[in-house]
């Protein structure tokens, strides 16, 4: 199994320099990448926030609240999710559990300087099972009981 980090699906579903990297991992891993629930909510919140800057021109927090509220808004929501979730069905990407405990996730945040996101990443791999991961951070790059795969 292969944990698939929310830059992977960014890069897949916008044209950007690693589009046909984020394609090559998903394609050769097909049937094996896995991910979580929190990777899929970050990766739905990046993926409208370009959105939201892209369609609506709106980059601030506060005001994109606001307009979330509206029918455009919710338009973009769903598009949003729809988005990364058929992404997730079309590569069959399995969902586990998210690490839950917040000891487990300081302590891999302090053994390798992590940000507490990242921390929480590591553990949800490592209490799955999860040896491997596909991303295009660098934030993975010390640890030891992970192998990257870009």
């Amino acid at each position: 199994m292969i944990y698939v980090d929310s830059n992977v699906f960014y890069n897949y579903l916008f044209e950007t320099s690693l589009t046909e990297r984020a394609f090559q991992v998903l394609e050769k891993n097909r049937g094996i990448p896995a991910t979580s629930f929190s990777t899929v909510e970050e990766a739905t919140y990046v993926v409208l926030r370009k959105f939201l800057s892209e369609k609506a021109g709106i980059r601030n927090r506060y005001d994109a609240k606001r307009y979330l509220k509206t029918s455009e808004g919710r338009a973009l929501i769903d598009e949003a999710f729809t988005s990364v979730l058929a992404l997730i069905f079309q590569y069959d990407v399995e969902l586990v559990e998210d690490a839950t405990s917040p000891g487990l996730v300081q302590s891999y945040a302090v053994k390798y300087g992590l940000m507490p996101r990242d921390a929480q990443i590591v553990a949800t791999c490592l209490l799955n099972g999860i040896k491997k991961i596909a991303t295009f951070d660098n934030d993975f790059d010390d640890v030891d009981e992970l192998s990257v795969i870009r």
